[in-house]
């Protein structure tokens, strides 16, 4: 798989900022997505974070006049993480970013790598991991599964010849040897010499009678 250079910035270094700058950068992408969605009317009474605005699904107002009724609340979430929005009149509501892109879309993803790059999304966030991500991690992780069975299959090969070869030198150091004979143990007696040798005059062997030798 291709990587481009951001995604391989992103993926070997990614930002390292407090959660407070995480939720700042956050909200400033997130306002300009509900500001192009829907722009600021009014600031909200009491929230420096929140403002008033035009709900672009009721629009619900005065007819006669034309004049519509600021329905629409764009407001930060109290765990800091980014900005929704909600309808006071049609109940509309949309309370994470990356859902109102429309999950999979271009934008969404894109959304949903800013993010990323700055280590604030998955657990805890209001925002997953890119699809694209995702993809690279599965990829990842069949080539080191691939790569540890292969490391497997090599380290089991070399046991199994390993051991074929001590099982080759346990069977030559089992295997009985003709007896080597000691010094002096396999030395002919002049007896034995003695008969030989009347055997061979006589025609038949001498009767030994005595530890010391024969009679002629």
């Amino acid at each position: 798989m291709h990587l481009t250079d951001r995604e391989r910035q992103a993926i070997s270094s990614r930002d390292t900022l407090t959660d407070q700058e995480k939720r700042e950068k956050i909200k400033e992408w997130d306002l300009e997505v509900w500001t192009a969605f829907t722009p600021n009317v009014k600031a909200h009474e009491k929230n420096s974070n929140a403002y008033w605005c035009y709900c672009p699904h009721c629009k619900k107002g005065n007819g006669k006049t034309g004049i519509h009724n600021l329905t629409g609340l764009v407001y930060p979430h109290s765990n800091g993480d980014g900005l929704g929005f909600a309808c006071k009149a049609c109940g509309t509501k949309h309370p994470r970013v990356y859902e109102f892109l429309g999950k999979g879309s271009a934008a969404a993803e894109e959304y949903a790598w800013k993010r990323f790059e700055i280590d604030a999304v998955g657990k805890g966030w209001y925002c997953p991991h890119p699809q694209r991500w995702k993809e690279i991690s599965e990829l990842a992780g069949k080539r080191r599964a691939a790569r540890y069975k292969a490391d497997y299959e090599r380290k089991r090969q070399e046991n199994k010849v390993a051991y074929a070869l001590r099982e080759q030198e346990a069977l030559k150091e089992a295997k009985p040897k003709s007896p080597s004979c000691q010094k002096g143990s396999c030395s002919v007696s002049k007896d034995e010499v003695a008969r030989v040798r009347w055997s061979g005059f006589s025609g038949q062997a001498p009767s030994l009678t005595s530890e010391a030798g024969y009679r002629p």
